[in-house]
């Protein structure tokens, strides 16, 4: 994972509790490991191995090693006070330890990430699928972004980056970029996201808002239903999508909508989404909204996002 020491090994036990099994994936600075509670017999957990860098108190630090223990420790943070049917429980916090690890532990979801869903139907994904997933995330960026003192803006809505459990529950596992939204603040700190699911302001070094997820969220379904292409703005774009969902795909990448496009987006993103998801349908997303319908009336999803 990096050139600075290693992180746990299979064998090996966190904290007097947690033995690692196996690693279950890495990217970048982090690994995802597989652990047995060994207080709790049984029960399994997935532990993300960050490194933040060498030690400031060392005096070796880079500037960019501070900075990269500054953003893991704020996203353990971020994820510790979180509590949402689409995202896991964050159990536990250790470190950062002598060599600069830090472990955030989780539930262990046992399933596939969408982009590995997606890769094992053969790069393929049905429209109604589509519909339900987008749903899901749906309520979750509602959660997100009505978290106070200050929204909470995601922006890496990718496939890698959703765990899909064996019931067909959605899970965002990585909140590596998330970020609080700062309303007089005119630009990012720091310019993050992924090519081909990154908003324009993104990319431009702009403020990033609750339409910046919007946007993840279309960019994210246009890859799905078109076969995994990136979305690129002109007269094909259209062409590729089903024709039903088309309209609604293409509102959410409007590149930094006006106040008047983005409530015109939230009245018609509920029934477009729930058009697609026929009576009988049935998934996690489903039940939801068919229990909020029974408690907060018909019109409880055309009040999403904002």
């Amino acid at each position: 994972m990096n050139g600075n020491g290693r992180g746990l090994a299979p064998g090996e036990v966190l904290d007097d509790r947690y033995r690692v099994v196996r690693r279950l994936g890495s990217g970048g600075m982090s690994s995802v490991l597989l652990a047995e509670d060994l207080k709790l017999k049984g029960k399994y957990w997935a532990i993300k191995e960050s490194w933040t860098g060498r030690a400031e108190e060392a005096g070796e630090a880079s500037e960019e090693e501070r900075a990269r223990r500054r953003a893991v420790m704020a996203e353990a943070e971020t994820m510790s006070r979180l509590s949402h049917p689409n995202l896991p429980d964050i159990v536990d916090v250790k470190g950062p330890d002598r060599q600069g690890y830090l472990y955030l532990v989780m539930d262990y979801i046992e399933g596939e990430t969408l982009q590995q869903r997606f890769e094992r139907q053969g790069r393929r994904a049905g429209e109604e699928e589509v519909a339900d997933w987008a749903l899901q995330l749906c309520t979750l960026l509602d959660y997100l972004h009505s978290l106070q003192p200050a929204p909470l803006i995601h922006r890496d809505l990718k496939p890698a980056n959703l765990m899909l459990d064996g019931s067909g529950r959605l899970r965002l596992i990585d909140f590596g970029t998330a970020r609080s939204f700062k309303p007089e603040q005119p630009a990012d700190t720091v310019c993050l996201g992924t090519v081909g699911f990154a908003a324009p302001e993104q990319l431009e070094g702009r403020q990033s808002d609750a339409r910046t997820d919007l946007y993840g969220l279309g960019a994210l379904m246009y890859y799905l239903l078109c076969g995994g292409r990136y979305y690129r703005p002109g007269a094909g774009a259209e062409a590729a999508l089903p024709a039903g969902l088309a309209p609604l795909v293409l509102r959410l990448l409007r590149a930094r909508p006006a106040e008047p496009v983005r409530a015109a987006l939230r009245r018609a993103m509920a029934p477009w989404l729930r058009s697609w998801l026929p009576e009988g349908f049935d998934s996690p997303a489903a039940r939801d909204a068919r229990q909020a319908q029974a408690r907060f009336g018909g019109g409880w999803l055309q009040r999403l996002f904002f």
